[in-house]
């Protein structure tokens, strides 16, 4: 287990990682057999990436609570075979792939060794084969092109031809922000008011000019010299970036997104890949949770929602769940809750399918609230 979030900074001593051992009779017990490293993390994955038996750990970093923008460093822990961990070098495309959110482990060309599959906020999708337990990141020109606010992917066969697909929630079309190539939502990291602290400034684009997201009354909370430069809401109205901040943004790091379309990348085979986006139906809001149905038919089950925001933007919250079936060419049709069963309501934070005895059930956990059960009903 890791911790993360914007409360504390790195280095607090509840930002170490937690590895619980089962005693084989259900029972968990902490143990110290991995290193204390006390950063903000977002995700975890597990698999045995080298081919010697044992289980090893990548950790996805998250950025410094104090330093959002910043690219933090993730890592992977080795297991040494005795059920002891250490961390290991990785490739530095690897390492600082991004602000990640998910991670997960799966066989994507067949040749037996797990690949990692990466996608977080401001960053695109990115995946690493595993050249027999060396990481080599596949340059794939269909998601370098979407970066976007990805919240969540998982890796599973959703067309039943065979090869491991990627399933990918993003933010979504239900937004004050809709990115394009055209018009992205960027991120300036600068120091605009000098007081050596970086101050992450949102920006969007419409019909290629480029304003800030927040208004006045936010922005010069930061920057007050603006209090002065426009003494009413209505001369700073309607102005852009570079009108407001002239060229004190000229030369800062920034961050850029293209896309918050969720949808499947879909493997062809040979490290190649197609992107299908998902009915706008499935577009309401942020997507974190997914299960894969697999059968005569193809069914996929996703869910969302997101309330931690700013009264401004309005709470994510308009998708209650999604049952969509794949057809032959792999595009989506989407049923309605009320017509499939699958209704949720909250914040939905993932969804995992549970083999009994009666069958596959499938375990919807939402945000503050109990876990739901569902059961297809043949």
């Amino acid at each position: 287990m890791v911790s993360g979030g914007n409360e504390l900074p790195n280095g607090t001593p509840q930002l170490a990682d937690r590895l619980y051992l089962n005693d084989g009779k259900g029972n968990f017990k902490r143990s110290d057999a991995i290193p204390s490293i006390k950063l903000n993390k977002a995700a975890v994955a597990v698999a045995d990436v080298n081919h010697d038996g044992y289980p090893d750990i990548f950790v996805a970093g998250s950025p410094d609570a104090l330093k959002f923008g910043d690219i933090p460093e993730s890592y992977l822990l080795m297991n040494d075979g005795h059920g002891h961990y250490q961390k290991t070098q990785i490739p530095d495309e690897l390492k600082y792939a991004g602000m990640i959110r998910s991670a997960a482990f799966a066989d994507l060309d067949g040749n037996g060794w797990p690949d990692l599959v990466v996608a977080g906020e401001w960053m695109p999708v990115k995946v690493f084969m595993n050249k027999k337990g060396k990481f080599v990141e596949l340059k794939q020109p269909e998601m370098e092109k979407q970066p976007g606010w990805w919240q969540r992917i998982v890796l599973a066969d959703v067309n039943g031809d065979g090869k491991i697909d990627i399933i990918a929630g993003n933010y979504g079309w239900n937004s004050k922000l809709r990115p394009t190539p055209e018009d992205p939502v960027k991120l300036y990291l600068t120091d605009i008011d000098k007081n050596g602290m970086v101050d992450p400034l949102l920006t969007h684009s419409v019909d290629g000019k480029e304003y800030t997201f927040l208004g006045k009354g936010d922005i010069e909370k930061q920057v007050p010299m603006l209090k002065k430069k426009y003494l009413y809401y209505h001369d700073y109205a309607g102005k852009t970036v570079d009108q407001i901040f002239g060229d004190s943004l000229k030369g800062s790091a920034q961050l850029k997104v293209t896309s918050f379309t969720s949808g499947v990348f879909y493997n062809k085979g040979n490290g190649n890949f197609e992107f299908k986006a998902f009915p706008s139906e499935a577009q309401m809001a942020p997507l974190f949770g997914f299960a894969s149905i697999p059968g005569k038919l193809n069914y996929l089950l996703a869910g969302g929602n997101f309330s931690g925001v700013l009264p401004f933007e309005g709470r994510y919250d308009a998708d209650f769940g999604d049952l969509m079936y794949v057809d032959k060419n792999g595009d989506f049709k989407w049923a309605s809750p009320v017509s499939s069963g699958f209704l949720l309501r909250g914040e939905v934070r993932d969804i995992k399918a549970i083999k009994t005895a009666a069958g596959v059930i499938y375990a919807v956990a939402i945000n503050n609230n109990a876990i739901k059960f569902f059961k297809i009903n043949n």
